[in-house]
């Protein structure tokens, strides 16, 4: 069974590799249930700590127990010390320990390493069911000084839903969902009643993943700011995910055991029917007068739900332009979806050539359809303002949203 840093694993109606490289602790990769695709990489980059006194650059008073960290700490495959993976005792002494077990009747099995940071103890597990459960745990125990601190995770799940493509990410608050266009940093709802959870789902399959805020997740705080982090897939961004502060002067580094910088924000990439990535941060609590080998634990529950119709679709909100030539230019129809029944859109073209803009307010009927005609005559006759684009929104007046289209300014050009 495993003990080595890469292997695959064949088991029920899973199959995945692993590995255990650079700073990611033990990552599961082109992980496939049923035979469906599931995930192309879920792993755990950082664990970062924040005691409630900082060491800063003073980190070196940690034995007079004035202050330590904040820290970053990261598993990777350094074998044995202090600083390094342990061999699991009661996983037949593997440095990567794999145990399948029966649990309320449902097959399950376990993965995991276990390392020290110096008097940190560090069990990261990836728990897995044969009823498409799959549960991230870190456990850890250990005090750097005799101080309370928190405990915050980052796990990075690249989800792959029957496929990299057509993947996008949905909220539940309340009963209510939505969905995320751009990139986002976003919390919990501070009301547990909320019951706060995420949906991944292919756009076009319907099949997908629920994310559920496991029972010893906390809440973000003002050193780590976020519980999910929406972004789209780029490879870069992959080997570096974090934005880094220098600590104050005299430690004027980029170590990682000063930093204070947590996710990066992201470009506001589109996040709508893509590749995603969903980062899961969990706080947890760590009193120190629970002592040196207290083991606590935090981590997200995921389950497929490859069979199960997902939540219902949002209703569409989009407009649609179409122009064509005609002898003396053009003519011109929007048409728009899911707007206010009986509100009124205006509707505004931007970029015409020679024209600064061109708006015309429209009705949308019972259904929240509307559609918008016009001629128009040619606007110019300089073959440069062919290569423009024209810009086209409808702004619903009720709501407040707009949708966007656009097409090229050649059709104005003569």
């Amino acid at each position: 069974m495993p003990n080595t840093k890469t292997g695959h694993i064949s088991w029920g109606s899973w199959e995945f590799d692993y590995n255990v490289a650079g700073f990611e602790g033990l990552a599961l990769l082109n992980g496939t249930y049923r035979g469906r695709n599931v995930f192309g990489k879920f792993s755990m980059p950082a664990i970062r700590v924040k005691y409630r006194v900082d060491g800063g650059y003073l980190d070196w008073r940690r034995p007079l127990g004035k202050g330590a960290g904040p820290y970053a700490d990261r598993l990777r495959w350094k074998l044995g010390g202090l600083y390094g993976l342990q061999k699991i005792s009661n996983r037949a002494w593997q440095y990567v320990g794999f145990e399948d077990y029966i649990h309320d009747g449902v097959q399950w099995m376990e993965l995991s390493i276990y390392g020290r940071i110096g008097a940190y103890h560090l069990s990261q597990q990836w728990h897995i069911s044969e009823d498409g459960w799959i549960l991230p745990r870190l456990w850890s125990k250990g005090l750097t000084i005799n101080m309370d601190h928190q405990h915050h995770p980052y796990w990075r799940l690249d989800f792959d839903i029957d496929g990299t493509d057509n993947n996008r990410v949905y909220k539940r608050n309340f009963g209510t969902w939505r969905s995320y266009i751009t990139e986002a940093n976003d919390l919990k709802h501070s009301d547990p009643r909320a019951n706060t959870c995420w949906f991944v789902r292919n756009e076009i399959t319907g099949q997908g993943a629920w994310i559920l805020p496991g029972n010893n997740d906390g809440t973000a705080d003002s050193f780590s700011r976020i519980d999910v982090g929406i972004r789209r897939f780029n490879a870069e961004e992959e080997l570096h995910p974090w934005r880094y502060e220098k600590a104050p002067w005299p430690h004027d580094t980029w170590n990682w055991q000063f930093d204070t910088g947590g996710l990066l924000q992201g470009g506001g990439e589109n996040v709508k029917d893509t590749d995603v990535v969903f980062w899961y941060v969990s706080h947890m609590q760590h009193h120190a007068n629970e002592g040196n080998d207290h083991w606590g634990s935090s981590g997200p529950n995921i389950k497929l739900d490859l069979d199960v119709p997902p939540p219902p679709r949002p209703p569409r909100f989009s407009i649609d332009i179409d122009v064509r030539r005609n002898q003396t230019g053009n003519d011109t129809e929007v048409r728009g979806w899911g707007f206010t029944p009986g509100g009124t859109v205006i509707v505004t073209l931007v970029g015409i050539p020679k024209m600064a803009q061109f708006r015309r307010y429209v009705t949308a009927d019972g259904s929240g359809k509307f559609l918008m005609k016009h001629q128009f005559a040619h606007t110019s006759r300089n073959p440069d303002d062919a290569f423009g684009t024209v810009d086209v929104y409808g702004f619903d007046s009720t709501s407040g949203l707009t949708a966007h289209d656009f097409v090229t300014s050649a059709y104005w050009v003569g």
